[in-house]
């Protein structure tokens, strides 16, 4: 398990550069983001290098921000997999309140990173594993 860190910025040009700025200034890499208009505000969800700093130098920097625990999976990068990927988690009535994805290797390693509304147990993510599902820890991302 991972964390993903939710930003609130609000919706006018220049503020997520003011949020990548802060970060690169103080050296923490943004691994993954994804950004979602919520009309006069957005949300920015990062995968970044040190997560608890992250949130502590954009706090600091009048960001508002929170830390969540997120699920990041590798996925074989072939059709049907992230179906077969919700579908498991759908079995253990696991709601999925937050997705973004991308694939690091064409054709070969996709990257899902969820954020729950239920704790993903070692159980599910033994099951997971089973299914040619890889989870990937802070460690193992960075």
């Amino acid at each position: 398990m991972t964390e993903i860190l939710n930003v609130f910025v609000d919706n006018t040009p220049g503020r997520i550069k003011s949020v990548t700025e802060t970060l690169a200034r103080e050296n923490v890499n943004i691994i993954a983001f994804a950004v979602h208009d919520k009309g006069e505000f957005g949300l920015m969800k990062l995968v970044a290098t040190e997560p608890e700093r992250a949130k502590l130098i954009l706090a600091e920097n009048g960001f508002a921000c929170a830390l969540r625990e997120a699920m990041v999976v590798a996925v074989p990068d072939k059709p049907g997999n992230l179906n077969e990927l919700t579908g498991i988690l759908l079995e253990h009535g696991i709601n999925i309140s937050g997705i973004f994805g991308f694939v690091i290797e064409g054709g070969q390693t996709g990257i899902c990173c969820l954020e729950t509304s239920e704790p993903v147990t070692k159980a599910l993510q033994s099951e997971l594993e089973q299914a040619g599902f890889r989870i990937l820890t802070s460690m193992t991302i960075f």
